[in-house]
């Protein structure tokens, strides 16, 4: 018998290894196998990313100066077939573009610069936008359904009538945003900024307004019957005419 002078184990037979040295060379082509998949991998994502960024810039390019596109679902199923899921919605930019009634539920647009895009009516119903910048969007009569709103920029953004009913805008900026009699039954907007906004006439009941910057809000008319108010702050806010009935 030979004496393994790796693994300080006696082998049986001459011309191979021990034990040890059998199970640390699969394991090693096991890892040299993975690690090549997910170079390959990571080769073809960074690809498909560009081919989205380029994709979108060109459509939001072209909505922007109105040659007879609309950049709407059609579009976005296009971007959707590079099979990026959530690693490429970032890389979505679509500010200025035309989405105007689109039907948009349940898409991921996490992280997606919509900065400026028309979304009038547009079907947003659990769709995800969590951290979207959608800074100056319109998004008047849109519906918002249960969307993941959270940490999504909404500053100076038209909301005016929208459905946002159980949607979640948690730590999202509306500062200054229009909220006018928007619905928002449900909805989580806890530690949100919301100081400056119009929300005169919004349906805010048994919302979740913990912690949420309503300094200066306009809530003139508002329906905040149970809603969470709780360390919410109210300095110079417009209350007349609402509805703080178990709240």
């Amino acid at each position: 018998m030979n004496l393994c002078k790796r693994h300080e184990e006696w082998v049986l037979d001459p011309s191979g290894g021990c034990v040890a040295c059998e199970i640390e060379g699969r394991a090693l082509a096991s890892v040299k196998f993975l690690g090549g998949l997910v170079e390959a991998q990571s080769r073809e994502l960074s690809k498909k990313r560009e081919l989205v960024e380029i994709l979108s810039r060109s459509l939001a390019d072209a909505a922007r100066k109105k040659r007879g596109y609309t950049v709407n679902l059609l579009a976005l199923e296009i971007i959707q077939i590079t099979h990026c899921g959530e690693s490429c919605a970032e890389y979505l930019f679509l500010s200025e573009a035309n989405l105007s009634r689109a039907d948009l539920s349940r898409a991921n647009l996490s992280g997606a610069e919509l900065s400026g895009a028309e979304l009038y009516r547009a079907d947003l119903s659990e769709a995800n936008l969590s951290g979207a910048e959608l800074y100056l969007a319109n998004l008047s009569r849109a519906d918002l359904s249960g969307a993941n709103l959270s940490g999504a920029e909404l500053y100076l953004a038209n909301l005016s009538r929208a459905n946002l009913s159980r949607a979640d805008l948690s730590r999202a900026n509306l500062s200054r945003a229009e909220l006018s009699g928007a619905e928002l039954y449900l909805a989580n907007l806890s530690r949100a900024d919301l100081s400056g906004a119009n929300l005169s006439g919004a349906n805010l009941s048994r919302a979740d307004l913990s912690g949420a910057n309503l300094s200066r809000a306009d809530l003139s008319g508002a329906n905040l019957s149970g809603a969470e108010l709780s360390r919410a702050d109210l300095s110079g806010a417009n209350l007349s005419g609402a509805n703080l009935r178990n709240s």
